[in-house]
């Protein structure tokens, strides 16, 4: 409610200039009419109204004119006040225009940048985070203690409910994946630490994978030990010259 406040008078003055905004609008789509000539005759001899809608013609004098005073001829002007006042009020409860929908690709594929641009909206959401867990864990209290044992007939006094919230920070999927390969190329990394945080960015992996991966690395590295003792065999004679090919060598391997 304090935020809200703090920017009363711009929603208050946005209000009110898409108010005029809409007004302007409707006088220059619908129309104003003026004209120096007097009112229509009615049937009963008093002055009566125009009738203006499509088809119609309107009677006048000769001297005199009838026209539509047509408005402004651009809301321009109106459009830039909106979104100066927008913007300032976002700017001033710490919203980013990233937040609002509007990216700009070299910030966002900056870290630093990104990190400085969403700054005090995170800053502001640590605040608000502590107001919310509270709120959850006394619910998750409640729920544990009073309601599941009530109405579920499931006690569980020792089961403790914490409210934990995810990075608010938009992740680079991109560069994070790239980062995880480099760390696991230089052996600063497991292979475990890697897939978990592979599925914390999305990916799923089946039930046995890393047997099934162990067996497939032992599978390539036998065809591959396989194809490199063949092409050596492969070089050497099969029969020992000395004995006038009477015998032949045999391999150990």
């Amino acid at each position: 409610m304090s935020q809200i406040s703090g920017i009363e008078y711009l929603i208050n003055a946005l209000n009110q200039s898409i108010t005029y905004e809409d007004l302007s609008l409707v006088l220059q789509g619908l129309g104003v009419y003026v004209t120096t000539a007097q009112p229509p005759e009615g049937p009963n001899g008093q002055p009566g109204k125009y009738k203006l809608h499509p088809g119609n013609v309107v009677e006048i004098g000769s001297d005199d004119t009838f026209t539509r005073v047509t408005g402004v001829a651009s809301i321009t002007p109106f459009q830039e006040h909106l979104k100066f006042m927008d913007s300032y009020a976002g700017d001033g409860l710490g919203i980013p225009d990233m937040a609002q929908g509007s990216v700009d690709v070299a910030v966002a594929q900056s870290g630093i940048a990104l990190a400085l641009k969403m700054g005090p909206i995170l800053a502001e959401n640590e605040d608000k985070q502590l107001t919310i867990g509270g709120r959850w864990d006394q619910i998750g209290y409640d729920l544990v203690h009073d309601w599941i044992p009530a109405f579920e007939q499931i006690d569980s006094p020792d089961t403790v409910w914490t409210t934990t919230f995810g990075d608010p920070m938009p992740v680079n999927r991109e560069a994070k994946i790239a980062e995880l390969i480099n760390l696991k190329t230089a052996n600063l990394l497991l292979i475990d630490e890697a897939r978990q945080v592979m599925k914390e960015l999305g990916y799923k992996y089946s039930s046995g994978l890393t047997e099934k991966l162990i067996q497939e690395a032992t599978d390539l590295a036998t065809a591959a030990a396989g194809d490199v003792l063949g092409g050596e065999l492969g070089s050497l004679p099969t029969t020992d010259p000395s004995l006038n090919g009477q015998g032949t060598l045999e391999f150990t391997t």
